[in-house]
C-alpha cells in the first residue's frame, strides 16, 4: 500500500463518488451487496471527515491558547 502525501489537503471527489454510486446502482440496484458495501464506506468517510474537523478546530483552539499564554508571559 502506497502512503499518501499529506503535505497537500485532497478535495472529496464528490463528483466521481456520484457517478460510482450511480454505476453500482445500473448494475444491480440498491438492494446488492456491493451498493450496500459503498453505503458503509461513504459512512466511515464522513465519519472520519467529522473527526479530523474535529481534531483540526482542537489543534487551532490549543495553539490560540499558547499564543495567548506567551503574550500573557511577555
Amino acid at each position: 500500500m502506497v502512503k499518501p502525501d499529506l503535505r497537500h489537503k485532497i478535495q472529496r471527489p464528490d463528483n466521481a463518488l456520484t457517478k460510482l454510486q450511480q454505476e453500482l446502482i445500473k448494475l444491480g440496484g440498491k438492494e446488492t451487496c456491493a451498493y450496500k458495501a459503498w453505503e458503509d464506506i461513504m459512512e466511515y468517510i464522513t465519519f472520519l471527515e467529522a473527526k479530523l474537523d474535529r481534531k483540526n478546530l482542537n489543534f487551532r483552539k490549543m495553539k490560540k491558547h499558547i499564543k495567548e499564554l506567551e503574550e500573557m508571559t511577555k
